[in-house]
């Protein structure tokens, strides 16, 4: 299925599913949202259009995340713009916390918090009683970093607690108690962090980097000891997506490949874990 942009100078910046899959939000360089359901195409090809929110004040769409029926995109001049897919008006909220693009967003497994990380190294972690309101300010800021945040990711077995990377002058991955903002710990990793996910399975932590070295490591979860190093990319990997059973992890990089691991097995007749052989290939 192609989801193509009918201005080929209007570039695809941002692609996220909806929570329950059935529906995608694409963001484009203009500042536009547009909502798809591939399962009703006109063409066997490509993906019928839902419909395009438009806000005049926005710009370059970096990032996408979803609350219900809602889509909050972040945007390059530092706004987060909060669209109901449901409603004619479908601009219903504006978050203005950052001085610099939005890079990363998520929102909490309760849906109660979104965090966004921006280029000037900051992390706000919004409350979502706020997300109408007239005048939002950030619950939490968070400004323990020293460069630009990309990665941040919220632990799906305890949603109080908020993993954040930072970019070249920072490389580290920080833990955060949003209950009390406070920093738990700060695990420095020698590179550029731009992406992590959580195993619920193996209680792990997933990293991905950048400069000075393209690479992928596994933590153990509380104690940060390194459990594994991928190599295999030879340019800065540049997102995470992990499996829906959790077993698998697509690594998309900036040398135009994608990989496939197999890190957190799981022994489907017994239920429980099962023992690593190898982590230092992926499936091709």
């Amino acid at each position: 299925i192609a989801l193509e942009e009918e201005n080929e100078s209007n570039l695809v910046t941002a692609v996220k599913w909806d929570s329950d899959g059935k529906y995608i939000a694409l963001g484009t360089q203009d500042g536009t949202v547009k909502l798809f359901d591939p399962e009703r195409c006109t063409d066997p090809t490509s993906a019928r259009e839902l419909r395009k929110m438009t806000v005049d004040r926005s710009c370059r769409t970096g990032v996408l995340a979803w609350r219900n029926h809602v889509v909050s995109a972040g945007h390059r001049n530092g706004q987060i713009l909060h669209h109901d897919v449901r409603v004619a008006r479908h601009n219903i909220g504006l978050f203005s916390g950052h001085r610099q693009e939005v890079c990363g967003m998520k929102w909490s497994p309760d849906l109660k918090y979104l965090a966004s990380g921006g280029g000037d190294n900051v992390v706000n972690v919004w409350n979502a009683s706020q997300l109408t309101a007239s005048d939002p300010t950030p619950e939490l800021v968070l400004n323990e970093h020293t460069s630009t945040v990309r990665a941040v990711q919220w632990c799906p077995w305890r949603s109080s607690t908020l993993a954040t990377g930072g970019g070249m002058q920072d490389m580290t991955l920080k833990m955060w108690d949003v209950n009390g903002g406070q920093m738990m710990k700060s695990i420095p990793t020698g590179s550029q962090v731009t992406d992590v996910i959580f195993n619920s399975d193996y209680k792990e932590v997933m990293t991905s980097h950048g400069n000075p070295n393209y690479e992928i490591k596994i933590w153990k979860y509380p104690s940060f000891s390194e459990v594994a190093t991928l190599g295999g990319h030879t340019a800065r990997i540049l997102s995470l997506a992990q499996s829906p059973c959790g077993q698998f992890v697509m690594s998309a990089a900036a040398d135009e490949s994608l990989r496939i691991w197999q890190c957190f097995k799981i022994d489907k007749s017994t239920a429980k874990l099962a023992q690593r052989k190898t982590l230092s290939g992926c499936i091709r």
